[in-house]
């Protein structure tokens, strides 16, 4: 399982606690001087913004969470991450910054390398929200557009564009995985371009 992730770590003046956590899911999560981060479940963002504010915040959470609300230990989620995004093809949250990395053969060799894709809400093929990236390879200005789209079913589109007049798509492997997140691009699903390169190139993309 992916770990927790944190939109904000806040340290506070205590002396027992360390840092107030604002989780992805708005949770309370708490990192104890002795070393332990808890969250709690049932806990919200009011908690969080009461807690950071308190003159007392060890006081706080021993009168408003301690024995009020379950509790359990998890990694540290500090210095936080950040939060992904919500998409229909997967049931987790999928990173802001993601990797796609391209194995060309024969001709298309030199379209091979990892590529950062960073998200755009309005990025995608039809202006909805996509991971976009673009690279100089094969002496072209290369686009990519990665996007969570419906067809048969819901699936992550992957689109390299080499030019007006070659725009490639294709659909992830139904090996591809949310959690961790890989989707491939082999097999049947792999891109054939002759324009920019003449040859074939397989995709991964990974957080």
């Amino acid at each position: 399982m992916a770990a927790p992730q944190a939109k904000s770590c806040t340290a506070v003046h205590s002396h027992w606690i360390l840092m107030a956590i604002l989780m992805c899911d708005e949770t309370l999560s708490v990192w104890f001087k002795h070393g332990i981060c808890v969250n709690y479940r049932g806990s919200n963002v009011h908690h969080y913004r009461q807690m950071i504010a308190a003159a007392s915040p060890g006081r706080w959470l021993h009168r408003n969470l301690y024995r009020i609300l379950p509790y359990k230990v998890i990694p540290l989620p500090c210095p936080a991450a950040g939060c992904g995004v919500t998409t229909s093809c997967c049931p987790n949250s999928v990173p802001t910054p993601l990797h796609l990395s391209l194995a060309g053969s024969a001709g298309c060799g030199c379209m091979s390398g990892t590529y950062l894709l960073t998200y755009s809400p309005t990025g995608g093929s039809f202006g909805g929200p996509a991971w976009v990236g673009s690279a100089a390879a094969c002496s072209r200005s290369i686009a990519f557009i990665f996007e969570c789209a419906q067809g048969v079913r819901w699936q992550w589109h992957l689109t390299i564009t080499t030019g007006p007049f070659e725009i490639v798509k294709n659909v992830n492997d139904d090996t591809s995985t949310c959690d961790p997140f890989l989707q491939t691009y082999s097999g049947l699903n792999v891109f054939t371009f002759s324009g920019a390169c003449s040859g074939s190139v397989s995709a991964t993309v990974t957080s």
